[in-house]
C-alpha cells in the first residue's frame, strides 16, 4: 500500500478507543504495528485472580509474555500492582525479571487492599528492591500508594526523591526501615512539585510521616498540594499546608469527614498561593462559615488569582438555588471582598446536585443561574468583564 506519514499513522491510531479495533490496526501494515501495540500494551497490571484469592498464577504468565516477546515492554507506560500473592521462592526472580523489563513506566500505582477478599497487603522486599529499581526510571513521574500496611519509610524518601508527583491514601508507615536506603545525598535534587494525600489521623499515617524533620527536605519544592481535610485533628492538617507556605501555589482542599464538621476553615498565611479549590458538601458547611472562611483570603492568600468552589448538593433543585444557600453565600462573600483581593482574576462556582435529571434539566439550570447571578452580581459576571463563571453538573444520586 502508499506509504503514509508517520504522524498521520499515529493520528489515525490515537483515535481508536477499543483494544479490537487496535489489534486490527496492528495488522493493517508494519508502519501501523508500533503505534498500535503503543496503545494495546499502554498499561501493565500485575494482581491476582479475582476469581480466587489463592491463583498463584499471574507472575508466571506474565514473566512468560515478557521472555517471549521482551521488546513489547518497551511500551508499557503504567503500571499497576494490585493485591498481589507471591510465592517467594518461585515468584521472586520473575517479578525482579519482569519489573527489570519496564523501561519506559511513567506512572507507578500500587493498591494494597482487595475489595473480593476485603483484604490488604504489607510490601514483600522481594516487591520492595523491584520498585526501588523502577524509581530510578528517567520515565518515572508519578507514584500511587494506596490502602498498603508497613509501608516502609525508605521507600516513600526515595520515591519522593524521584518523581514529581507523590500520591499516598490511607497509608501505614512501618516502624522501622527495611531496605537499603534510596535517598539521594544531597535532598536539593529532588525534585517533588506535587502532593496528593487522603489524610488520615492514625500516629502512623502519611500525614505524619510529611510532618517528620527526616521528611522536611523532600518538600521544599512543593508547588500543588491535593488533600481531603480531616477535622478530626484539624491542627495537625494546619502544620502541614503551614510547612509548605513559602513554596506552594495550588492548593486543592475537599472535606468529605462527616462525622466531625468544623468549619470555618483556617488556612496559614500562603503568601505565594496563586489558586485554591474548596470541595465542600452541603452536609458540612453553613452559610455563616463559608462567610468566615472566606474572609480570611484577603490576608491569607493575598496573591490569590483564582477561586474555584465546588459545591455538592443532595438538596431538591429549587433548594440549591435559593438565595440564602451556600453557593450565593460564597458569591456575597467574593463581591465584598473583592477589592482586597487585587489579583483575583477568576472564580468558578459548580454547583454539583446528586441527582439523575437530563441534559435539558441542566441547561436550564444553568439559565436559571446565570439570570438570578445577573441580577445580583452583574459587576461580577465573566461576561460583564468580571470574574465569575458559573457550571451546573448531575450524577446519580449513588455516585
Amino acid at each position: 500500500m502508499t506509504s503514509l506519514p508517520v504522524e498521520l499513522i499515529e493520528a489515525i491510531v490515537e483515535v481508536v478507543s477499543d483494544q479490537r479495533t487496535l489489534r486490527s490496526c496492528a495488522l493493517v501494515s508494519k508502519a501501523f504495528l508500533s503505534p498500535s501495540h503503543r496503545l494495546i500494551f499502554h498499561s501493565l497490571l500485575l494482581q491476582h485472580s479475582r476469581q480466587n484469592i489463592h491463583d498463584f498464577r499471574t507472575i508466571a504468565r506474565v514473566h512468560a509474555f515478557c521472555i517471549n516477546s521482551p521488546h513489547i515492554f518497551s511500551y508499557f507506560r503504567r503500571l499497576h500492582i494490585g493485591f498481589l500473592r507471591l510465592e517467594v521462592d518461585v515468584d521472586g526472580p520473575r517479578l525482579q525479571r519482569v519489573l527489570a523489563s519496564l523501561k519506559g513506566v511513567v506512572h507507578l500505582q500500587i493498591s494494597g487492599f482487595d475489595s473480593a477478599s476485603n483484604s490488604t497487603f504489607e510490601i514483600s522486599p522481594i516487591l520492595v528492591k523491584g520498585i526501588l529499581e523502577l524509581l530510578h526510571l528517567p520515565s518515572l513521574n508519578t507514584v500511587s500508594l494506596y490502602k498498603i500496611h508497613s509501608t516502609p519509610v525508605d521507600l516513600l524518601h526515595a520515591a519522593m526523591s524521584h518523581v514529581r508527583t507523590l500520591s499516598l491514601a490511607e497509608i501505614r508507615i512501618s516502624a522501622t526501615p527495611n531496605m537499603e536506603s534510596g535517598r539521594p545525598a544531597n535532598p536539593e535534587s529532588c525534585h517533588l512539585e506535587e502532593l496528593v494525600l487522603g489524610l488520615s489521623t492514625q500516629p502512623q499515617s502519611a500525614l505524619f510521616f510529611l510532618l517528620r524533620p527526616d521528611s522536611a527536605p523532600y518538600l521544599r519544592k512543593i508547588r500543588t498540594l491535593r488533600l481531603h481535610w480531616h477535622w478530626e485533628d484539624n491542627a495537625t492538617t494546619y502544620r502541614l499546608v503551614e510547612s509548605l507556605s513559602s513554596t506552594l501555589q495550588h492548593l486543592w482542599i475537599t472535606s468529605i469527614d462527616y462525622a466531625h464538621p468544623s468549619f470555618p476553615l483556617h488556612l496559614p498565611p500562603l503568601p505565594s498561593l496563586l489558586s485554591i479549590t474548596l470541595r465542600l458538601s452541603e452536609r458540612l458547611i453553613s452559610s455563616v462559615d463559608l462567610v468566615a472562611t472566606i474572609n480570611t483570603f484577603s490576608s491569607t492568600i493575598p496573591r490569590v488569582e483564582h477561586i474555584t468552589y465546588v459545591f455538592d448538593t443532595y438538596a431538591d433543585l429549587d433548594e440549591g438555588f435559593a438565595p440564602e444557600s451556600s453557593i450565593f453565600a460564597f458569591v456575597s462573600a467574593i463581591e465584598r471582598n473583592r477589592a482586597q483581593m487585587l489579583n483575583l482574576k477568576r472564580v468558578e462556582c459548580s454547583l454539583n446536585f446528586r441527582l439523575n435529571q437530563s441534559q435539558g434539566v441542566r441547561e436550564g439550570l444553568m439559565g436559571r443561574l446565570e439570570a438570578f447571578a445577573r441580577e445580583r452580581y452583574p459587576s461580577l459576571l465573566s461576561r460583564g468583564g468580571g470574574v465569575l463563571e458559573f457550571s451546573v453538573s448531575m450524577v446519580g444520586a449513588g455516585v
